[in-house]
C-alpha cells in the first residue's frame, strides 16, 4: 500500500500498489483463495527486486529488469480492476501485458532477438520522422532528423512466434483486441438486446470470468518471473511452491 515515511516522502510497502481494500471487495471475497494467492505472488515479486544485481554493461539484463517492473505494475493494475468488477478493462490490461511479455520471452529464448527489437524501434522512429517531414497534422512543430537509421518492423504475431507463445497470441491477444477497439461485440456486452432492440444499459460490475482472468494474470506473472529468476540465477524454492499451487487452481478452472 502507499505509505509516507518520516521525511514525508510517498512510497510503497511490501504489497506495492495494492492494499487490504483490494482483497475485501465482494468480488475478492467471492474468490478469496485465488486473490490471496495473487497477494502472495505480488509480495514475492517485490522480494525479487532485492535479489537483482544487473550489470551496467548487460543491456539485455537491464532490459529484462525494466520490462519486469512495467509488467509487475500492470499485473497489479489488472487485479485491482478485476476486484471491482471491471472485467473488460482487465482484458485490455492483459493484452497490454502480452505486448511486453512476448518480446521479453522472445529475447530470453534467443538473445539475437534483441537486435530485432532495436531494429523495430528504428523502424518506428523513422516512420514518425517521415510523418514529421510531411508535416502531418499535429506534427508541424516537431524537428525532422534526416540522419535516423533504417529499421525493420516485427509484428506482435512474429514476436509471439519467437516467444513460442502462439497459442497465447491466438487465444488471449487476438480475442481481447475486441475489448480495446470500438468493436460491435464489445459494445454489445454493455447492452441487453430483446426482440432486436436494446432494453437495458448494463453499467453493473461483471464477475462471471473473474476466476479465469485472475488465473491468466497469475500465469503472465509467473511467465515473467520465470525469465527473471532463471536469467539472474535466483533461488527457485518459493517460485516452485507458488507455481505448484497456482497450477492446481488452473487445472481445476480451465478443465471444467
Amino acid at each position: 500500500m502507499l505509505v509516507v515515511d518520516e521525511n514525508n516522502q510517498l512510497g510503497i510497502d511490501e504489497s506495492g500498489f495494492m492494499d487490504e481494500s483490494d482483497f475485501n471487495t465482494p468480488i475478492s471475497i467471492l474468490h478469496n483463495d485465488i486473490f490471496q494467492l495473487f497477494s502472495e505472488t505480488n509480495i514475492f515479486m517485490y522480494k525479487i527486486y532485492d535479489l537483482l544485481s544487473p550489470n551496467a554493461n548487460d543491456l539485455i539484463g537491464l532490459f529484462f529488469v525494466g520490462v519486469y517492473i512495467k509488467i509487475h505494475k500492470q499485473i497489479q493494475s489488472a487485479a485491482v480492476l478485476l476486484s471491482r468488477g471491471l472485467e473488460e478493462e482487465t482484458k485490455i490490461m492483459l493484452r497490454s501485458i502480452l505486448d511486453k511479455l512476448f518480446i521479453m520471452r522472445a529475447i530470453y529464448n534467443d538473445k539475437d532477438n534483441f537486435d530485432k527489437l532495436l531494429s523495430h524501434h528504428n523502424f518506428e522512429r523513422r516512420s514518425l520522422n517521415n510523418a514529421i517531414k510531411n508535416k502531418l497534422p499535429g506534427l508541424e512543430k516537431l524537428p525532422y532528423n534526416k540522419n535516423l537509421p533504417k529499421g525493420n518492423r516485427t509484428s506482435m504475431k512474429q514476436w509471439a512466434n519467437l516467444a513460442n507463445m502462439d497459442a497465447r497470441y491466438n487465444v488471449v491477444y487476438r480475442l481481447f483486441s475486441t475489448n480495446i477497439h470500438c468493436s460491435l461485440s464489445s459494445l454489445e456486452s454493455d447492452l441487453s438486446i430483446k426482440d432486436g432492440s436494446p432494453y437495458m444499459i448494463d453499467i453493473c460490475p461483471h464477475f462471471e470470468e473473474t476466476a479465469k482472468l485472475l488465473l491468466t494474470i497469475l500465469d503472465d506473472a509467473f511467465n515473467t518471473i520465470d525469465i527473471i529468476v532463471n536469467y539472474f540465477g535466483i533461488d527457485k524454492s518459493e517460485y516452485n511452491s507458488l507455481k505448484d499451487r497456482i497450477m492446481v487452481y488452473q487445472n481445476n478452472e480451465f478443465n471444467k
